[in-house]
């Protein structure tokens, strides 16, 4: 019986748990059943925001596709214009490369003209110091007589500076001096040309016209001379052209003109022998009395000049003073022994010797006049 009841009581206990289980097995089921609702609502909710996502991503790829194209299609054009660019930028290198390369040259040009312009004020720093040195070697010989030594010298000039205006008036004078009268005028109408608004070729024209008698050529070509820039060893010598043709009241006026610029021993002693060969005594001696006193200023100064010699000579001689008179004349004489001149001279006093002046003394003069013509003739 107690066995029994044991064995009742064990199957009671276990059906107990059995049911105890089965009932903890329905409420996992519902809590299951629960949560798989709550899963399914879960997974309805996520595979509709999947679906959207879908339909989102599909219209975000295609947006990216698109920008993508875009891109690509600009990217390209970027490539285009950045290849050009680099092209451009190239033929531009290349152009630069090419300037810095005239550059240099231009640089080394710059350098070789430097270079020979340097050289070239050398040399004409050179010629310019020797034809200074010349032209005075050359204007001291002929005013000193030595004319062929002063067409060698200006003949020098010339060689270095072939338009040497200066140089080749000079020279024309040294050609007249040694009678080459052809050469004379052809070098002096040269320089007229060459400095046609200069009036010393004018002048120098004129004195060789005189020389050779051409008076009247002589005078167009002193006026000439005047037009362009009168000075007063232009109208003296304008005035001693008058002189000569007797026309002796153009030759005041043109001495009193010359001395209304510089008082000095040309000018005056040709006024004074204009006046004494127009009668007017008195005004001439005068005038040759300030002659003296000029001509002696000048050579105390050391003038190289020939003409206040004959200018004392022939003042002198009007004065009969005739141990200065000789000695005047004899260093004329020997400072220029130019034919010309002494010719021109020695007709002047020819034209004295029916005139109011100490015979004795001027024909002394006249004598050595003479007898200079004879030694270098």
């Amino acid at each position: 019986m107690n066995t029994n009841l044991h064995g009742q009581d064990t199957i009671i206990k276990k059906i107990n748990i059995i049911e105890n289980k089965i009932e903890n097995f329905d409420k996992l089921i519902t809590v299951q059943s629960s949560k798989s609702d709550e899963s399914n609502d879960r997974a309805k909710e996520i595979l509709e925001f999947a679906s959207k996502l879908i339909d989102w991503t599909g219209l975000f790829f295609a947006a990216i596709t698109v920008i993508f194209l875009i891109a690509s299609i600009t990217g390209f054009r970027e490539l285009s214009e950045i290849r050009t660019l680099r092209n451009a930028m190239k033929e531009q290198q290349d152009k630069i490369e090419s300037e810095l390369i005239d550059i240099q040259n231009i640089k080394k040009e710059i350098l070789l003209d430097n270079l020979s312009l340097r050289n070239k004020i050398e040399k004409e720093s050179n010629d310019f110091l020797k034809i200074i040195y010349l032209s005075n070697q050359g204007v001291t010989n002929y005013h000193t007589g030595k004319l062929y030594d002063a067409e060698s010298t200006f003949k020098e000039i010339l060689k270095i500076n072939p338009t040497d205006y200066r140089a080749m008036c000079y020279l024309a004078r040294s050609y007249f001096g040694q009678k080459k009268y052809a050469i004379a005028l052809e070098t002096i109408i040269k320089a007229a040309l060459i400095e046609e608004n200069s009036p010393y070729a004018y002048t120098i024209m004129g004195e060789i016209y005189r020389m050779v008698g051409r008076l009247d050529d002589a005078i167009i070509a002193f006026n000439k001379s005047i037009s362009i820039e009168p000075t007063p060893s232009t109208y003296s010598s304008l005035g001693y052209t008058f002189t000569r043709k007797a026309d002796y009241e153009n030759a005041i006026r043109a001495f009193q003109s010359a001395l209304e610029f510089r008082r000095y021993s040309t000018p005056t002693c040709g006024l004074a022998k204009a006046l004494l060969k127009s009668k007017q005594i008195s005004k001439a001696m005068k005038y040759f009395d300030e002659t003296i006193i000029l001509a002696e200023e000048d050579i105390k100064r050391g003038s190289i000049y020939i003409w206040p010699y004959y200018n004392l000579t022939f003042s002198l001689l009007l004065k009969d003073r005739k141990s200065e008179c000789l000695n005047a004349l004899a260093i004329a004489l020997e400072r220029n022994p130019n034919p010309e001149v002494i010719k021109e001279q020695l007709e002047e006093y020819n034209s004295m010797l029916n005139e109011e002046v100490p015979q004795v003394l001027l024909s002394e003069c006249i004598k050595l006049f003479e007898k200079k013509i004879q030694e270098i003739m």
